[in-house]
């Protein structure tokens, strides 16, 4: 009989070395505080946000200091060329680095681009990246309030 140690990250990630796992879950906590400079996700709205029905309005210099701090970030795990020009040049479509931080292990990360992924050319933030592409969505702001934008 072998025994084996384990160490389970916040996110249910399984490591076998407790320090790797405790970085991981720094990185992650990092990621989390990126993620917190956009306007939050709906809460159990029974799926209304991922449906299409409204968007969370962001400001462009925050949107795209997140964006920016995000990708930082991920060069720290991936080397590619796609996540240096998508911070050279904000025109460029999230898939590129969406592509290479997809295959990634870092959930954190991959969660936190999903997210970015989901934001349209006027930054509007939808519950899934076909409304970003699309205009089927319900032209409704959600968090008119905050940000002074009329429903």
């Amino acid at each position: 009989m072998e025994r084996i140690i384990k160490y389970i990250a916040h996110d249910g990630r399984e490591f076998l070395d407790g320090q790797a796992c405790l970085d991981y879950e720094a990185d992650g906590k990092e990621i989390d505080e990126i993620m917190s400079l956009l306007h939050p996700i709906p809460e159990d709205d029974g799926c209304n946000f991922v449906n299409g029905h409204g968007f969370i309005q962001h400001e462009r210099a925050v949107f795209m200091k997140a964006r920016r701090a995000l990708l930082e970030k991920a060069k720290e795990f991936i080397d590619m060329h796609w996540i240096q020009e998508s911070i050279d040049d904000e025109t460029v479509h999230p898939s590129w680095a969406g592509r290479i931080i997809g295959e990634s292990p870092h959930r954190y990360l991959v969660s936190a681009w999903q997210r970015i992924s989901c934001v349209d050319k006027q930054f509007r933030e939808w519950g899934q990246s076909f409304f970003a592409g699309s205009s089927a969505g319900e032209q409704i702001c959600l968090n008119a309030q905050q940000t002074g934008e009329l429903k």
